[in-house]
């Protein structure tokens, strides 16, 4: 017998009530149900990372390796990211998105996910948060709103540039 617990919030990017994730049990098992097809049914479409880029070594040696010492103390592995460029601020110039895979910023409830600006030729990071899925409102203008989908423990955040830095859009 299948149960699912729905929590409800307001979504201030769309100005409708989502459900929000779910969670299913049946026997032992235990299902994660996400509200991404609810946000695609309204609009919203995934960024689409990958695995390797032209620019996969540069934004490792630049990016990835700097902030993971950093933050960690470790040396990042080559493969333990995913990257995709896609303008967020509005200006005309892509932001870098980095989908870390890395031991401590990937597990069931989902990957830390940064974002970052080119400013006078460096990148610095802008947003970071652990998320299932990232996906961009295609129809909320420029700059565009972007769910942050959530897991069983977050639930999904709406953000939008404004001022020079991300805001969280409240309900």
């Amino acid at each position: 017998m299948m149960k699912q617990l729905q929590l409800l919030a307001c979504s201030a990017a769309v100005g409708i009530l989502l459900p929000l994730s779910a969670i299913a049990h049946e026997g032992a098992h235990h299902y994660v149900i996400s509200d991404v097809d609810r946000l695609e049914d309204i609009g919203f479409e995934y960024v689409q990372f990958v695995g390797y880029h032209d620019a996969h070594n540069d934004i490792y040696n630049r990016v990835v390796a700097p902030d993971y010492l950093d933050e960690t103390g470790k040396i990042a592995d080559t493969t333990a990211f995913k990257l995709a460029f896609r303008d967020f601020t509005g200006d005309g110039t892509a932001e870098l998105l980095i989908k870390n895979r890395h031991p401590g910023y990937c597990d069931g409830d989902g990957c830390v996910v940064q974002i970052y600006q080119l400013v006078n030729g460096r990148w610095e990071k802008r947003l970071q948060k652990k998320v299932r899925s990232l996906l961009v409102d295609k129809n909320s203008g420029n700059p565009p709103v972007l769910a942050l989908a959530g897991s069983t423990q977050e639930t999904t955040s709406y953000w939008k540039w404004k001022n020079n830095k991300f805001v969280e859009l409240q309900p």
